[in-house]
């Protein structure tokens, strides 16, 4: 790695952490290319992309650093978008089932302790746009589970009436902004899928590319804030790792990764 010191590195992000290339083995950085399957490939190979004409392995990196796929978690959070959707339409149900059938209702009347309101609470949003979008869930979420409070207190006086009136008017207004509001977001979540960056790296006219989450910077790493990785084992990482650096900016660790190995196990597996 010696040889190196002297060129930037490409830092980039994998989930929560950064990693990077040297830029001597980077020919180009794009968005996310259509991608073709291959068959019998390994699970962190995500399939081929045709870069300038000629076929390319795609290597997931976070998959084969023994992560998350990112794809797999943006599924997974459209699947939970679509459950908590339902949760609320089965919620108002059930409210509007127990005033009819006159026996108490168990459900979280608290926004924060149904199973939406706990990820709200505890999700960081990806960007500033999305966090603003979300804003919008707080208060027709909270007056959802407030009507409960509400019905209950038209039940104690007598009025059930009034309670299925309360009901109704929720549906036709709260629920319905939230349903919405969850179908817009689940557009949001799949955008983001589209968000993926793809670097090309290429080694003695070997290409390979592999798939990261998005672009830190392109930087000047100091030679004595590298240093060998440490043996923790034979993990994932430890075999396409060269080191370890902190950020010129702001001392953030960086795992530097080696773009020969990667190349090189890319092609061995296909």
């Amino acid at each position: 790695m010696d040889e190196y010191y002297n060129y930037p590195w490409v830092v980039f992000t994998l989930k929560n952490e950064r990693y990077g290339v040297a830029t001597p083995y980077v020919r180009s950085m794009v968005a996310m290319p259509d991608i073709t399957k291959i068959p019998h490939a390994p699970q962190y190979i995500r399939g081929a992309i045709k870069i300038r004409g000629q076929v390319t392995p795609l290597i997931d990196l976070r998959r084969r650093l023994g992560m998350d796929s990112f794809l797999d978690k943006i599924s997974e959070q459209m699947v939970m978008l679509k459950q908590r959707e339902e949760d609320h339409k089965s919620w108002l149900s059930e409210l509007e089932s127990s005033v009819r059938e006159n026996r108490p209702f168990k459900l979280a009347t608290n926004h924060h302790k149904c199973k939406f309101g706990q990820w709200y609470d505890s999700y960081i949003p990806k960007s500033y746009e999305e966090g603003e979008f979300l804003k919008k869930f707080k208060i027709p979420h909270r007056q959802i589970h407030k009507v409960a409070i509400d019905v209950a207190e038209s039940i104690k006086n007598g009025e059930q009436g009034e309670a299925i009136k309360l009901i109704e008017s929720t549906r036709e207004n709260e629920l319905a902004e939230m349903i919405n509001l969850f179908s817009s977001f689940i557009e949001i979540t799949q955008e983001q899928a589209k968000k993926e960056i793809t670097i090309i790296l290429e080694n003695v006219g070997d290409k390979t590319a592999v798939a990261v989450d998005s672009i830190i910077t392109v930087e000047k790493l100091a030679k004595d804030s590298i240093e060998p990785m440490p043996d923790f084992g034979a993990t994932d990482k430890r075999f396409l790792a060269a080191g370890l650096a902190k950020g010129a900016k702001d001392n953030s660790l960086i795992c530097l990764l080696d773009a020969k190995a990667v190349i090189q196990e890319a092609h061995s597996a296909v």
